[in-house]
């Protein structure tokens, strides 16, 4: 009997949603989510080897939960190892579509943030002028309805004039707290020592940006399609960050406040290690252990390996004030 472990059952869970797109296309057997579980059931009965007596019958039409249960009983007795399907089920149905850039000398973390259902987009925090960003966009037949900025450092704003440009009906949106850094971005090289006549040479030669469309309010709900965000008011690393949390999905978008083992800096212009903390204890480890934590820099986590590994926060750092990746 051939069986199917964890990363296997991930990666077929995986493929499928990333050819989502196709696969509802030219397969119109029901709705989106139960041909999505017709899919993975089918790839499940020939990764495994299936007989026909092995293969599940239904009696009358087939809907999510038939297919669900399906997929559930074909693996129950062929994991090698246990693991949660239910969790890949449930990522595997999300509504919401993302894709990541990694930018700027800095390793930013720019995301386009999709409605699956409607098309509808947002694109957080441009770090840099990207032609593979743009084609994203366009080749998806997304309406960029926002260029959505959780703080406004250079490196989470240096794309914004290019991406405007490119899409010009696109409201850019940050909390007003930050104004002054996003207009004053031609000059925030300078706070970290690099001077006037290297700017060029180095990629930092910014021109102002546009004018901002309008200011995010703290706990408003904003709606991307059928995807709704709290915008949550996260000061510390800057004066005027945000977070963007979407509780359905469970899922929150947040900037430079935390990592995977470590929280944002502190020590650039605005910035306060009591405030971000405040912050990040008030607004983000409050939504639910279960939330995916997506970051500025680096890998995504969750709010509760955070609580259990992040050394900021589950105790075993002696608070005080210093500077932070």
């Amino acid at each position: 009997m051939r069986k199917i472990g964890e990363q296997e059952f991930a990666h077929l869970c995986a493929g499928i949603g990333s050819d989502r797109k196709s696969i509802l296309k030219h397969n119109p057997i029901g709705t989106r989510d139960e041909t999505l579980l017709w899919m993975l059931l089918g790839c499940l009965i020939s990764y495994l080897s299936l007989e026909d007596i092995e293969t599940p019958c239904f009696t009358g039409i087939p809907d999510v939960k038939t297919y669900r249960n399906a997929i559930l009983f074909v693996i129950r007795d062929r994991k090698s190892e246990e693991f949660n399907a239910e969790k890949y089920l449930d990522q595997l149905l999300e509504k919401m579509i993302i894709q990541q850039f990694v930018l700027t000398p800095f390793q930013q973390n720019t995301r386009v943030v999709a409605c699956e259902e409607t098309g509808k987009a947002i694109c957080i925090d441009p770090g840099e002028e990207s032609a593979e960003l743009t084609a994203y966009i366009r080749d998806n037949v997304f309406e960029l309805q926002a260029i959505a900025l959780t703080h406004g450092h250079l490196d989470h704003i240096g794309g914004v004039s290019f991406l405007h440009a490119q899409f010009p009906d696109a409201r850019i949106i940050l909390h007003k707290d930050d104004e002054d850094l996003y207009y004053g971005l031609p000059q925030q090289p300078l706070f970290m020592g690099i001077q006037p006549h290297q700017m060029k040479e180095l990629g930092f030669d910014y021109a102002t940006p546009p004018k901002l469309s309008r200011n995010w309010i703290n706990g408003e709900i904003y709606a991307v399609g059928n995807l709704r965000f709290k915008v949550l008011h996260c000061p510390g690393h800057t004066p005027g960050h945000v977070v963007l949390a979407e509780e359905k999905e469970r899922k929150v978008y947040v900037g430079d406040c935390l990592f995977e083992g470590s929280v944002g800096r502190t020590d650039l212009p605005g910035g306060n290690f009591e405030r971000l903390m405040s912050s990040i204890h008030k607004n983000i480890l409050s939504l639910g252990d279960d939330f995916t934590v997506y970051s500025g820099h680096g890998p995504e986590t969750t709010i509760g390996r955070e609580k259990s590994v992040n050394q900021f926060l589950n105790g075993s750092y002696l608070a005080g004030r210093g500077s932070f990746l």
